[in-house]
Parts: C-alpha cells; sequence; structure tokens
C-alpha cells in the first residue's frame, strides 16, 4: 500500500488535485506549496464513501485548515514586526522627551554627510545645555526637573527646520544636527532661534521659572570629520559659552586648552608629585 500511495503522490500535480483508489479506499490528494524554510512537498489526503462526500472533504477541510494555516502565520507575522518596531523605536529614541536620542543621533550624522558631501554643504551640530538647571532639581526635586526638559523639548522642536535633527543626550543636554552651504550662519541662527525660545518663562508646579542656556558650535570639515570630534569640540565652545555669559559660541582650536599634550602633561606632572621629583628653586629679583 505504501509502495503504491508514493508512486501514486509522484504524479499529483504542482498545482491540481489526484483522484485515485487506493486499498478500496477512494482518496483525492491535493499538493502543497513548499513551506517557509523547507522545500519537502506536502500533500493533502482526503476520503469519503460518497460522492457527495469528496466535495466535503476536499472543498471544506483543506481549505478550511489552508486559510487558519495563512491567517495564523498573517498574525504571527504582524506581531513580531510590531515587536520589531517597537524594539527599534525605544533604541533609538529618548524615553523622556520623545526625541531622538545619541544613538539615533549617531546613524542620522552618517546619513546627513553623505547628503552633505553630494550636495557640497558643511554640516553643523550645536550643542546646548540648561544653564543653573543643577538648582531646580534640587529645589523641586528630579520630577519637577523632567517635567522642565519636557517643556523645553517642546519648544526646541520648533525652533529647527525640516531635516535637522534635534537629540536629547542625557541631563539636560541637547543636540542639533544640520546642513547647510553656509554650516556657520544655519547654525548661530537656530542659537538665536533657541535662545529666544527659552526666553518666555516656564511654569514648573505652579512656579514661574526661568531657564537660559549656552550652545557650543562645531563645523564639518572645518572642525573634524566624526561626530565624536565634533560633539567634543562643541562641547569645549559651550563651556567656553557659559563662562563668557555669550549665549553661544563657535569652537575656536587656538582657544582650546583641552589638547592630549597639555593631557599628558597633566598626568606626568601627577606622577613627579607622587614620586617626590619636583626641586623648587627660588631666584631673587
Amino acid at each position: 500500500v505504501e509502495t503504491e500511495l508514493f508512486e501514486v503522490l509522484a504524479t499529483v500535480p504542482a498545482d491540481g488535485v489526484l483522484f485515485a483508489e487506493i486499498d478500496g479506499e477512494r482518496l483525492a490528494i491535493r499538493r502543497n506549496a513548499p513551506a517557509i524554510g523547507n522545500e519537502n512537498a506536502w500533500f493533502v489526503i482526503t476520503s469519503a464513501s460518497t460522492d457527495k462526500g469528496w466535495a466535503i472533504e476536499l472543498g471544506a477541510l483543506p481549505i478550511a485548515i489552508l486559510v487558519l494555516g495563512v491567517v495564523t502565520l498573517l498574525l504571527s507575522w504582524r506581531a513580531w514586526r510590531s515587536h520589531q518596531r517597537s524594539l527599534t523605536t525605544m533604541s533609538l529614541t529618548d524615553g523622556l522627551t520623545g526625541l531622538a536620542n545619541r544613538a539615533q543621533l549617531r546613524s542620522r550624522f552618517d546619513h546627513i554627510v553623505k547628503v552633505a558631501r553630494r550636495e557640497g554643504e558643511e554640516v553643523a551640530i550645536l550643542l546646548l545645555d540648561l544653564d543653573h538647571f543643577k538648582e531646580i532639581n534640587d529645589t523641586l526635586g528630579h520630577h519637577r526637573g523632567d517635567e522642565l526638559l519636557c517643556q523645553v523639548s517642546t519648544r526646541l522642536v520648533r525652533t529647527i527646520r525640516d531635516g535637522d535633527v534635534l537629540a536629547r543626550l542625557g541631563g539636560d543636554e541637547f543636540a542639533v544636527l544640520l546642513r547647510s552651504v553656509d554650516a556657520e550662519r544655519a547654525a548661530q541662527q537656530c542659537a538665536r532661534r533657541m535662545e529666544g525660545a527659552l526666553d518666555e518663562r516656564f511654569l514648573v508646579a505652579d512656579i514661574p521659572v526661568r531657564v537660559g542656556a549656552s550652545i557650543g558650535i562645531a563645523l564639518r570639515p572645518m572642525h573634524g570629520e566624526s561626530i565624536d570630534e565634533l560633539l567634543q569640540h562643541a562641547d569645549v565652545a559651550m563651556y567656553r559659552a557659559k563662562q563668557s555669559e555669550m549665549g553661544s559660541a563657535v569652537y575656536e582650536p587656538d582657544l582650546d586648552d583641552h589638547s592630549a599634550e597639555q593631557l599628558a602633561l597633566v598626568g606626568q606632572l601627577r606622577d613627579a608629585i607622587a614620586g617626590d621629583e619636583l626641586e623648587v628653586h627660588y631666584q631673587t629679583i
């Protein structure tokens, strides 16, 4: 019987049904398409004692099973895709503000640089740090500080152009990534819009609060090629703006005290002090 069945199966057309009688049993055999990831042939075999039964078995049961399988597979695939999209969104989005996070900023940087090279444009990164934010956290609590960060994010979103990227890097630090033929001018204009957006008072726990910001600007390719270089140099410019209370500042290599040589010298000085290697000499005038 098995040999006879296998011989019959070999004759079943790829897109049809074969009727056969094996060992006195009336059978209808359908060949199904191979399953995903499995190239083996699959068959649906039904039987009945009357001609009417053929129609019932062949028309209802196999089709119902096939439809149920397809629906189940489709729902499973949609659930998996939805889960994957959720994971991707979570990995690229700041959980508090809904802005891009550092990972998304890096990813968008690579894309924006490619477009800028093709269009002959420059790229700028602005690094914004809120002034005296720690005092608000210490006075009103971190949950109120988070509330203020959300309000700040809402205002900053209104200051950027389509195609620019606004990200929260952590704490009270935000970054903007933009491209333009004259990136320095575009970045300074963006900085002024951001400063203006923060001029109006915020209301936190029914308390009016004013928040200022210091903004550092670094340009590609003038101040570096990688996003790490640009963020580092924008950070230097931001602290210069904070110290001078000038609102915003563009990175200037000549005024950057943060060099590898200086860092090495500080390390050597610490080793010399620990090893009692310093000698003090007094020179009269």
